[in-house]
C-alpha cells in the first residue's frame, strides 16, 4: 500500500487515526532517547527510504524525531504517548520536504541523462544537508561532459517535463521492464514507478516533484574518487542553487571590501598583495638574521661571563626558522645544553633541545611531558611543537637538576 506522502507530495496537512502506540527508544541525533513508536492509518510523513532521508513534523502539534517503515505503514517516534483510536492532525515540515523533493527528483534527472548520453550507470546516490552525491561506474567525468549534463538537466526543467508516479502489482509483466538495481525481500507492493516524461522511468518511493519546472535550476559542483574506481559527482538543486550563490555573494562583498575593488579587479589586486609579500617577507628574513646574530652574540656573551653549563631562552615572536638560526650562530662548546622556546608565553608554541647527544636523550622524556610536547631525538637535536609553554621554567629546572646529578656522578 503507498503511504498518502506518497500519492501526494505536496500535501503539507492531513488528518488520520492512531492505530497503535508502543514505548520504544531510538537513536537521535547520536543520543539514545526514550519515547513511542506511533503507528496510523497512514501519513503524510514520509519515512526513510530510496536514499531520501525521513520527514519531520508533528502530530497534534507533538513533535515526530523519525519515520520509519514497517511493513507498509509509517512508524512515527515521539516522546509524547497518543492513544490508539485517536484522531491526529499531522503537520509536514514544508521545507525539508520540498528540498528533498528537488534533490532526490533532480537526482533522477541527472542519472538519466547521464545514462542516455554517456553510458554512466548509477551505483549509489546520498542526499546530504549540504550537498547531494551521485556515484557512476565510471572513472572519470570530464569538465565537457560535466557541461553538457549540466545543460541538458536545465533544459529539461525549462521545457517543463512532468513528473509523476505510477502503480503496479508486483506480478505485472510489464516490471520487467522498468529500471531497478533489484527489488526488496520485503516490498509489500504495490509497485510505485516514478516517470519523467520522455526521458526516465524508474522504480521509486521516494516523494517527487509533480513538473521539472519546480526544481528551479541543477547545478553540478565537481567530482571526487569513488569506491571501486567509480566517480562521484556532486550538485545542488532548486533552493540549493539559491542559497549557495548568496552565500557567494555575501563573501564577494566582503572580499570587494577588504581588496577595496570588484571581482574583475582581483588578478591584478592579488598580484600586488603576492609582490608587497615577497617583498615583506625578504625585509622579514633580513631583519631576523640581523636579530639572531645581535641574540647569539648576548646570548654567548652572557654563557662567558657566568660560566652556565646550559642556555634557556625565549622568544614570543619567532618561528622554526628563527630556532634553526639561533643554534647555527651560538657560539659555545657543543656540550652546553641549549633550549629555545618561540610562541605564547602561556600556550603553544616550537622549542629546540640540543647539546651532546646522550644528555638531549636523557633529557628528551621530562622535558616533552613538562611542556605536553611532541618530537624525537635526532643527532643531539630534539625539536617539535609544545602546548604548554608556560612550564618552560620548569625545563630550566629539570636540566640544572640534571646537570648537579651528573656532576656528581662524575666527582
Amino acid at each position: 500500500m503507498a503511504l498518502r506522502c506518497q500519492k501526494d507530495s505536496y500535501l503539507q496537512e492531513f488528518v488520520s487515526t492512531v492505530e497503535s502506540c508502543e514505548v520504544a527508544s531510538e537513536k537521535i541525533n547520536g543520543s539514545k532517547l526514550s519515547g513511542y513508536h506511533v503507528i496510523l492509518a497512514d501519513t503524510i510523513l514520509f519515512p526513510e527510504g530510496g536514499g531520501q532521508p525521513d520527514d519531520r513534523g508533528s502530530l497534534n502539534t507533538i513533535p515526530v524525531l523519525k519515520v520509519f517503515l514497517k511493513g507498509d505503514k509509517g512508524v512515527h517516534f515521539t516522546q509524547v504517548p497518543i492513544d490508539a483510536g485517536t484522531e491526529v492532525n499531522i503537520q509536514l515540515d514544508w521545507q525539508r520536504r520540498f528540498d528533498h523533493m528537488q534533490q532526490h527528483s533532480a537526482q533522477h534527472l541527472i542519472s538519466a541523462i547521464a545514462e542516455t548520453v554517456f553510458n554512466f550507470d548509477t551505483t549509489s546516490w546520498s542526499l546530504g544537508e549540504s550537498v547531494c552525491k551521485v556515484e557512476f561506474n565510471t572513472p572519470v567525468i570530464t569538465n565537457e561532459q560535466i557541461n553538457q549534463l549540466e545543460e541538458l538537466c536545465n533544459q529539461y526543467i525549462r521545457e517543463q517535463r512532468p513528473m509523476y508516479p505510477t502503480y503496479y502489482e508486483l506480478n505485472d509483466p510489464a516490471v520487467d521492464k522498468i529500471k531497478t538495481r533489484g527489488l526488496p525481500e520485503n516490498i509489500a507492493g504495490p509497485l510505485r514507478v516514478m516517470t519523467i516524461e520522455g526521458i526516465d522511468v524508474n522504480l521509486c518511493c521516494g516523494t517527487h516533484v509533480s513538473n521539472l519546472a519546480h526544481l528551479q535550476v541543477i547545478k553540478l559542483l565537481g567530482t571526487e574518487k569513488g569506491k571501486k574506481g567509480n566517480t562521484l559527482l556532486h550538485f545542488h538543486a532548486g533552493k540549493r542553487v539559491v542559497n549557495a550563490l548568496e552565500k557567494s555573494l555575501n563573501i564577494e562583498r566582503q572580499i570587494n571590501t577588504l581588496m577595496r575593488g570588484s571581482p574583475t579587479d582581483y588578478p591584478d589586486l592579488i598580484k600586488k598583495l603576492q609582490n608587497s609579500y615577497k617583498s615583506a617577507s625578504k625585509n622579514s628574513s633580513n631583519l631576523l638574521k640581523e636579530l639572531v646574530g645581535y641574540e647569539a652574540k648576548e646570548l654567548s656573551s652572557k654563557l662567558k661571563e657566568s660560566n652556565s653549563k646550559y642556555i634557556c631562552h625565549h622568544r614570543r615572536e619567532g618561528e622554526i626558522e628563527y630556532l634553526l638560526s639561533l643554534v647555527q650562530k651560538l657560539t659555545c662548546p657543543e656540550h652546553i645544553i641549549k633550549f629555545i622556546t618561540v610562541g605564547d608565553d602561556r600556550g603553544a608554541g616550537n622549542f629546540i633541545l640540543c647539546g651532546v647527544e646522550t644528555d638531549v636523550k636523557e633529557l628528551a622524556p621530562k622535558v616533552l611531558e613538562l611542556i605536553d610536547g611532541k618530537g624525537a631525538v635526532k643527532g643531539g637535536r630534539l625539536m617539535g611543537k609544545a602546548s604548554k609553554l608556560s612550564q618552560k621554567h620548569k625545563v630550566e629546572h629539570a636540566i640544572e637538576k640534571y646537570l648537579e646529578s651528573k656532576d656528581a656522578t662524575n666527582s
